[in-house]
């Protein structure tokens, strides 16, 4: 139901199409800039229904320009979900986020509980697309640390035996949007048993 605003450089567009800015010598031109797609103008059922859309600059029937956009469904709330309650210090530990609010610098961060995030760096982190540089919007999706993609905070892997939280964090900031807690062990150590024979 929210407004869809969409930055563009052309001269003169207007919206006879769903989701669509068309260049028509009989509609009513926008002034370059922007489009605004709501309940009265967009042409279509308002609001959209949560999904995946395409928005083209059409020019002479033809799509000149497009983006790819996602509408959410509005009473969905971010989760986040490990692959298990308990780990082996050194096992790969992954995070399964769903309904993220889509931004690059939507991130996930390990504390030790009773950390508190904002006050102390986390202990491992890393951006919804992966790594600790933005890369692309992701709301449904998942981050793995592990030896080969530790993405360290302020602690060297692997994790400490304890308990720890893992958190679903928006915009390079501390508001949680989830989390889920976790304890690592400490590996078995081989033994040696000798014969006494």
């Amino acid at each position: 139901g929210d407004r869809i605003t969409i930055e563009n450089a052309a001269t003169r567009h207007r919206v006879p199409e769903c989701l669509s800015l068309t260049r028509d010598a009989d509609g009513t031109w926008l002034p370059a800039g922007q489009a605004v797609f709501d309940g009265d103008q967009a042409g279509c059922r308002w609001p959209l229904k949560p999904g995946d859309y395409v928005v083209a600059l059409r020019s002479d029937g033809n799509a000149v320009a497009t983006t790819d956009i996602r509408v959410r469904d509005p009473s969905a709330q971010p989760s986040l979900e490990l692959d298990a309650d308990t780990y082996v210090s050194g096992d790969p530990i992954t995070a399964t986020f769903a309904n993220a609010p889509g931004n690059a610098t939507d991130w996930v961060g390990i504390y030790a509980v009773g950390e508190q995030p904002g006050v102390i760096a986390s202990r491992f982190w890393q951006y919804v697309g992966g790594g600790q540089t933005p890369s692309q919007p992701v709301i449904n999706g998942s981050v793995t640390f592990s030896t080969e993609t530790p993405w360290e905070g302020r602690a060297s892997w692997p994790p400490a035996p304890g308990e720890y939280v893992a958190y679903l964090f928006a915009e390079d900031g501390y508001e949680i949007l989830a989390q889920d807690t976790f304890e690592v062990i400490a590996a078995e150590q081989p033994s040696l048993e000798l014969d006494a024979d």
